[in-house]
């Protein structure tokens, strides 16, 4: 099973977008439409072979387990997803995945971005200039 670590990675939805912060880079991470329903369905407690599943069963799901191999590997390597121990939850909502409209084909993609990196990586309290206030490093 899969999930966030919640004390490596901030993640919320904006406007239906899944955006991942990973905390120990500064990196972060937005993701096309079905990879924000796949992410959300392996937190749900959805093992990827039952996303895979479910993603082959609709028109332009074509390939589906692969696809969803190579993007949770990235996701796991870019430190936003990872091995949880545990059973599933007795109770999970319906996957999201399920509902796609996949007639362009399948992309799960996830873009990273590291152009704020070194603010998020300041130290609020030790590395803030007192004067200018954040995001301004005492150092600069």
């Amino acid at each position: 099973m899969y999930g966030f670590d919640d004390e490596k990675v901030f993640v919320d939805s904006v406007d239906d977008q899944l955006v991942a912060l990973v905390i120990e880079t500064g990196s972060y991470y937005t993701f096309s439409e079905a990879a924000t329903a796949v992410v959300n369905d392996l937190a749900a407690g959805y093992e990827p072979a039952e996303v895979a599943a479910a993603l082959a069963t609709l028109p332009g799901g074509d390939g589906a387990a692969e696809k969803l191999d190579a993007f949770l590997a990235q996701a796991v390597e870019k430190g936003i997803l990872c091995e949880v121990a545990g059973a599933a939850p007795a109770e999970r909502p319906a996957l999201t995945c399920a509902d796609l409209d996949l007639s362009d084909g399948l992309e799960l993609d996830m873009e990273g971005y590291d152009d704020v990196a070194e603010y998020f990586m300041i130290d609020p309290i030790h590395e803030v200039d007192p004067d200018m206030g954040w995001p301004y490093s005492s150092q600069e």
